[in-house]
């Protein structure tokens, strides 16, 4: 097909929406690592400037050497994107990643 189509947004907010540093407010700071495993692309826009703060924020794990390595989602691999208000990133479905935002 020569079209795309948009079948789904959500909108996901990190860190403490209250402002006093706490996650009272209903904040998170992180969504573990997972596989986008319902759509075929996925594209993450950052909503504010904590990534490009070097505060964390979106991360892929690598894949091993081969195609049947296991992958390790050691903190140590995650590779951040450095990304400010209205960057965005397109993966794939089988890309692990994750988010994790410094409060």
């Amino acid at each position: 097909s020569d079209t795309v189509e948009v079948s789904e947004v959500f909108i996901r907010t990190y860190g403490s929406r209250d402002g006093d540093g706490d996650d009272a407010g209903g904040g998170r700071n992180g969504l573990s690592e997972h596989y986008d495993v319902s759509s075929s692309a996925t594209c993450v826009v950052a909503l504010e400037g904590a990534p490009a703060a070097g505060r964390g924020g979106l991360y892929t794990v690598p894949r091993g050497p081969g195609p049947n390595c296991a992958v390790s989602n050691h903190p140590a691999l995650r590779q951040y994107f450095p990304l400010s208000p209205g960057d965005g990133v397109v993966h794939t479905w089988d890309v692990l990643h994750g988010a994790d935002i410094d409060p």
